[in-house]
């Protein structure tokens, strides 16, 4: 059976966004119409947006100042066996949420790093 690379994209990455911002939902949309993955959006509010949007899907984060309540839910999404879950920090609360809690966060995902994604051209990326 053949498979090519989007295919064996979508059945083995979750890609995690952090933070609900502009920056989040173009990152999610470069990667469903590049890839065809919907993106998990975590974050503790929900903008008018999220509702219509189909590539993401919203995961709620109850409190942003309680850190282990925010890896307590990022452990949850790393739960599935099959996949290989990213964490892509979206704005500057969560990069330094990232930097805090490195060693807890490398033992159960992708880390990436969004500065270098965004100084890209569009078409040179993937």
């Amino acid at each position: 059976m053949y498979y090519d690379s989007k295919d064996m994209l979508r059945q083995t990455v979750i890609p995690v966004l952090l933070g609900d911002c502009a920056r989040a939902h173009l990152f999610s949309l470069k990667i469903y119409f590049r890839c065809g993955i919907v993106s998990y959006m975590c974050d503790d509010k929900r903008r008018a947006a999220d509702f219509i949007n189909p590539t993401t899907k919203f995961f709620p984060l109850y409190s942003k100042k309680d850190t282990r309540v925010i890896c307590d839910i990022l452990d949850y999404l790393a739960s599935v066996k099959d996949y290989l879950p990213i964490i892509i920090p979206c704005n500057e609360y969560y990069r330094e949420f990232v930097r805090e809690n490195r060693e807890f966060l490398e033992s159960r995902f992708i880390l990436s790093d969004t500065e270098s994604f965004f100084k890209q051209k569009p078409m040179s990326v993937f």
